[in-house]
């Protein structure tokens, strides 16, 4: 299966925390640095009591299949919430590699990512359909229904997110912008803080374009060149990265654009949730537009 990641502020927030960002759990990142948890709604009784049936049977799930009292409670909790609301599994709870049998499933990919951490799919990553996760991605990124078509095509109908960890034969390739090559051994669910600092070098204006994402690419490239003796950046692989990157500069680019702010890229990255201040398109992203930044990427000159 290949399905595209669609998409990939805090600046500040990076600046001063990078160092402790090394040794401390993604997991622990928001409650380390005292951002505010969500703000729960109040719901009516009806509603609680489907809150509460949710949450038993999501526990007696976990339990059926092998997980500790903490995961099914942490499963539960997840299970729970109202779609929309964010939360991020523990990190000793969550893994991106294929074939994890760990409580909480995620991808190379942010936006999927972000998608589950909103329970827009599931939030344990799990038994995902090709036409849910499509039916949100055209909604929650306002991808067009041609560009929606090719993903599916590329898609199997039903998968766990860490499926999509598979080297070189999904989303998953070498020299990406926020993850170490696989060749290196780190769980594909969490980004490498340090290459996201390195991306935020190229915003000192504020904003990374698709100049900027060009350089970054041949950056880790090179590096991988010289480091992996297992890269592979050849045609598919080649093609997948640029897909993503285009894909991502047009949904945070501001009304389809070319270009993201530095805030979207470290928020979107670190906390896989969705940028504040942020806003889908306003005009649907085709496949057009895909190809015709990715024609842009591959004409800067590195």
């Amino acid at each position: 299966m290949k399905l595209f990641c669609p998409y990939l502020g805090l600046t500040t927030l990076l600046t001063c925390c990078l160092a402790d960002l090394q040794s401390v759990p993604t997991s622990q990142f928001a409650r380390k640095n005292k951002l505010p948890p969500p703000e729960l709604p109040r719901y009516p009784s009806t509603m609680v009591s489907v809150i509460g049936t949710l949450t038993f049977i999501a526990a007696a799930f976990g339990v059926a299949q092998g997980y500790t009292k903490d995961e099914t409670a942490a499963l539960a909790k997840a299970a729970a919430l109202p779609k929309g609301t964010y939360y991020r599994p523990p990190t000793a709870m969550t893994s991106g590699k294929v074939g994890a049998t760990s409580a909480f499933r995620r991808s190379p990919c942010p936006a999927m990512n972000t998608l589950a951490n909103h329970g827009y799919l599931p939030r344990d990553g799990k038994n995902i359909t090709v036409d849910t996760a499509l039916a949100v991605v055209m909604d929650k990124f306002n991808i067009a229904e041609d560009l929606a078509a090719v993903m599916g095509g590329l898609s199997p109908d039903l998968f766990d997110l860490n499926d999509l960890s598979a080297h070189n034969d999904q989303i998953e390739h070498d020299a990406s912008l926020a993850r170490s090559d696989a060749y290196f051994g780190a769980d594909p669910a969490f980004v490498t803080p340090s290459l996201i600092a390195n991306v935020l070098t190229y915003g000192v204006d504020g904003k990374i374009d698709v100049t900027d994402v060009a350089k970054i690419r041949a950056a880790r490239v090179a590096y991988g060149e010289k480091y992996n003796p297992e890269f592979d950046f050849s045609a598919t692989p080649a093609f997948i990265a640029g897909a993503e990157s285009g894909l991502f500069l047009r949904g945070f680019g501001g009304q389809n654009g070319n270009s993201t702010k530095t805030t979207f890229i470290s928020t979107f990255f670190l906390l896989e949730t969705f940028p504040s201040g942020w806003s889908k398109p306003s005009t649907e992203i085709t496949y057009a537009d895909a190809l015709a930044t990715i024609s842009y990427l591959d004409a800067v000159d590195v």
